[in-house]
């Protein structure tokens, strides 16, 4: 069994955070658990936490006026699927979790259907028509898949991009340990 230890925090910060979990379905515990494992992992990339959480919320609110990230050295006369190759292989070099992020410039973009074990990426015009962005980004993350070597298999407009073997083990593993943690609690 881990050690505990007390964290001090104020009373009306504890009672924020309690109403945030029960909105969530979630124990206060597990919720703070995978809170302060994210920002430890954002620590050990060198980001301050903290400000990663006060960008995400700048984002969420650009969003809600249809704003979106694109690269800025990617344009039409480019090969974003060329481009997105070399960001997945790069992403793939240094340990990043191409997967992930697929999955969220995929759904930021509504360009993506996230499933239990696979990604589709539909795209939905081409180069040209009103929705050239959508494309590039599409062509961009498919390249990404083919980088890093995810399973990647094209019909038509569509992409269907395989979660990799090790993160649909690490994610059983995850909810097994959950499960097993619950039942102990009884």
């Amino acid at each position: 069994m881990p050690s505990r230890r007390t964290v001090g925090l104020d009373r009306d910060l504890m009672e924020k955070l309690k109403e945030v979990t029960r909105k969530r379905g979630m124990g206060l515990s597990p919720y703070l658990r995978k809170l302060l494992s994210e920002a430890i992992e954002l620590e050990r990339l060198g980001y301050y936490a903290p400000r990663a959480l006060k960008e995400k919320r700048i984002q969420v609110l650009l969003e809600m006026f249809n704003f979106c990230y694109v690269p800025s050295d990617i344009n039409v006369n480019k090969d974003p699927r060329a481009y997105g190759r070399r960001l997945g292989e790069a992403m793939k070099e240094i340990g990043g979790d191409v997967y992930s992020v697929i999955e969220y410039l995929g759904l930021m973009h509504k360009i993506a259907i996230a499933h239990d074990d696979r990604i589709t990426i539909v795209n939905t015009g081409g180069i040209g028509d009103g929705n050239a962005q959508k494309t590039i980004i599409a062509e961009i993350l498919k390249g990404m898949a083919e980088g890093s070597g995810l399973p990647i298999e094209e019909r038509g407009a569509t992409a269907i991009i395989e979660m990799p073997k090790e993160l649909k083990e690490e994610l059983r593993r995850k909810a097994q340990n959950e499960i097993e943690r619950q039942k102990g609690r009884r």
